[in-house]
């Protein structure tokens, strides 16, 4: 879906009772704060695949057996970075800013999540 909207995407492949996926996943969580707007984030249960399978529209087609694997695939649907293990947050970053054409994180400002006042009414019938 993501290759189809051209929009880059993250491919997180994990297991549950991974320690190493629990550590990386706060990682993850901070890419989605900045960029979950303009990319698509997957979480993939790698118990539901097989590595190497399929077409590059299939989400075990990217998958190299171990976990964490991160895929980052650009708006192009080529792969712009497969890593595995605990990738730094600034690697991936700075992957992404490439993608996204932002200027490098030593001349920009921080990415920061815009909080947005929102108040939610609901009409209720009197009994």
């Amino acid at each position: 879906m993501s290759i189809q909207q051209k929009k880059p995407a993250l491919l997180l492949y994990y297991l549950d009772d991974s320690s190493d996926c629990k550590r990386f996943v706060t990682t993850y969580s901070q890419l989605q704060a900045g960029y979950g707007r303009a990319a698509d984030f997957i979480p993939i249960s790698a118990d539901t695949v097989t590595p190497h399978s399929g077409s590059p529209g299939d989400e075990s087609y990217y998958y190299g057996g171990q976990v964490p694997q991160l895929v980052v695939i650009d708006q192009a649907g080529k792969v712009a970075l497969d890593e595995v293990g605990q990738v730094a947050y600034e690697t991936i970053d700075d992957r992404l800013r490439e993608i996204f054409d932002l200027l490098p994180r030593d001349q920009s400002e921080p990415l920061r999540r815009r909080y947005v006042n929102e108040v939610n009414t609901e009409i209720m019938p009197n009994p």
